[in-house]
């Protein structure tokens, strides 16, 4: 008598299951890792073009201060009696006023910004200085086209400075009538949003007197 052999059900393992889990974990794991590495790059374009907007701002404001000594805008320039008592240690008034181009600057006395470490040591120090002290330059568009995004926290700011009188000769007459060239010490300071971009620039000029 035969009989009929019943088929043994093999059981599933679920190895198909655990596969495709782990294909699946993969695929997450690539496109978070693409994702990361777009905001990373993303960010890495933002913070070029904020050094960027915020390094121009400040070339921006020094060509200003450049144009204004040499006399390429209005203004009647610095006097020389102003730049006579700037030399004068014992005067009272330490730093003088002036006018160019219908703004206000403070001529500091010769090494009274550039050995300042105060304007540059510090970034609590230097922002402080900088505020208090400094000439806004207001030239500047803060803005993009888009005004979405400002590039600046606050407009640059200039700072003028009295350096060393280059007399024509040695005689003491030169020297006494203040013939020769007077050198000029241009500072900018400008903050961007990132309190981490931050360009300081100067700039060196001669004018001459008589």
């Amino acid at each position: 008598m035969l009989f009929a052999k019943t088929p043994v059900q093999k059981k599933q393992s679920g190895m198909v299951l655990i596969f495709s889990l782990i294909i699946l974990l993969l695929i997450s794991l690539v496109g978070l890792s693409s994702l990361n590495a777009s905001l990373t790059q993303e960010k890495m374009v933002h913070s070029v073009h904020a050094h960027n907007v915020t390094f121009q701002a400040a070339e921006s404001a020094l060509s200003h201060i450049e144009m204004i000594l040499l006399g390429f805008s209005e203004g009647d320039g610095i006097p020389l009696s102003i730049i006579q008592q700037n030399y004068q240690r014992k005067t009272r008034v330490k730093n003088q006023l002036v006018s160019l181009s219908g703004q206000d600057f403070t001529l500091w006395q010769k090494g009274k910004v550039t050995n300042n470490s105060d304007a540059f040591n510090s970034e609590s120090s230097r922002n402080q200085w900088w505020q208090a002290e400094g000439t806004v330059y207001n030239n500047l568009n803060m803005e993009e086209d888009n005004g979405h995004f400002q590039a600046l926290s606050v407009n640059s700011l200039m700072s003028l400075e009295q350096g060393v009188f280059l007399p024509d000769d040695l005689s003491m007459d030169s020297r006494a009538e203040f013939r020769g060239r007077q050198a000029f010490h241009g500072l900018v300071h400008t903050e961007g949003v990132n309190k981490h971009f931050e360009s300081t620039l100067r700039t060196d000029i001669l004018v001459r007197y008589q």
